[in-house]
């Protein structure tokens, strides 16, 4: 009578330990996809402080004093270079070079007004597209921790069906062998088969 309960409880232990390991292998892919999300995460952090980093240290004044050099380089390429390029004569030279001078002062006067105001929406324009790419990485980094979540954590692990068989079948056999009388012993002889 001990052999069947013996068997019986191979079984069962075999089917708890394919359960155990599947269970195990399951909390296993789990963690593995939360330390793989963790990763992504510190990447998308890391990619908004330095986007955040570096509007801090933008400065619009930068900016317009950029576009006051570009359109200084501008007007100064566009202003007549020596006195050959004004014809007349000496009074309408000097008179001629009095105005030239009176307009480059009110387009120095002029770029100075622009880069105020040029400069602050150049500095906006390029904010944006660091917060464009900025967003594209995020998006692409989330995208990729999502796949490897997935990839991780893809499907339940279900425990080892070969083992779950024989522990079913060796309980079952258990169950038959203690459900009928062994003939062999001769206090049952004479039972029914």
């Amino acid at each position: 009578m001990a052999v069947p309960l013996i068997v019986m409880a191979i079984g069962e232990a075999a089917k708890a330990y394919a359960q155990n390991k599947a269970e195990q292998q399951n909390i296993a892919a789990d963690e593995q996809g939360l330390q793989d999300m963790s990763m992504y995460q510190g990447k998308i952090d890391s990619a908004l402080n330095g986007m955040v980093s570096k509007f801090a240290n933008s400065r619009p004044e930068q900016y317009a004093a950029k576009q006051r050099g570009d359109y200084i380089k501008a007007l100064n390429s566009a202003m007549p270079g020596s006195n050959e390029d004004i014809k007349g004569g000496s009074g309408y030279t000097t008179g001629r070079a009095q105005e030239a001078i009176g307009q480059h002062h009110a387009a120095i006067n002029l770029a100075d007004m622009l880069a105020k105001v040029v400069g602050p929406a150049e500095q906006r324009r390029m904010q944006g597209y660091q917060i464009a790419n900025t967003g594209s990485d995020v998006a692409r980094l989330a995208n990729f921790a999502r796949g490897t979540y997935g990839a991780d954590t893809g499907g339940t692990i279900q425990p080892n069906n070969g083992l779950i068989f024989l522990g079913n079948l060796a309980e079952a056999y258990g169950m038959n062998k203690l459900g009928k009388p062994d003939t062999t012993d001769p206090s049952t002889a004479g039972g029914t088969n």
